[in-house]
């Protein structure tokens, strides 16, 4: 079996977060076994939802396949937040463990 490039660039990542405005988007990741930790973030821009029964079933497929909906044309912002969040603790636990850039200490 050939390996895309999506997978050869993926080999050992444990954590993902995928994006996506389409049901299918959460598929790209499923054959990266590998793969301990996942968000999965989905981007739902349908405003009709109450008055088209077709786009409420939509709204039930998004709701299962995505561990998080952003709804009409939502922002990034809570996106941002997930990953100043990641990135904060990150490298405070880099400091914690001692990976922290000794560059104070030559002051």
């Amino acid at each position: 079996m050939i390996k895309n490039q999506f997978d050869k660039n993926f080999d050992t990542t444990e954590n993902i977060i995928v994006l996506g405005d389409h049901v299918n988007d959460v598929d790209s990741i499923k054959n990266l076994s590998h793969i301990q930790n996942s968000i999965k973030i989905g981007f739902l821009n349908s405003k009709t939802l109450i008055n088209n029964p077709d786009d409420f079933k939509l709204y039930e497929v998004f709701s299962r396949r995505f561990d998080i909906g952003i709804m009409n044309d939502g922002t990034l912002n809570f996106v941002n937040h997930i990953l100043y969040d990641i990135f904060s603790h990150t490298i405070d636990f880099k400091d914690q463990i001692g990976e922290k850039s000794n560059s104070s200490q030559d002051l």
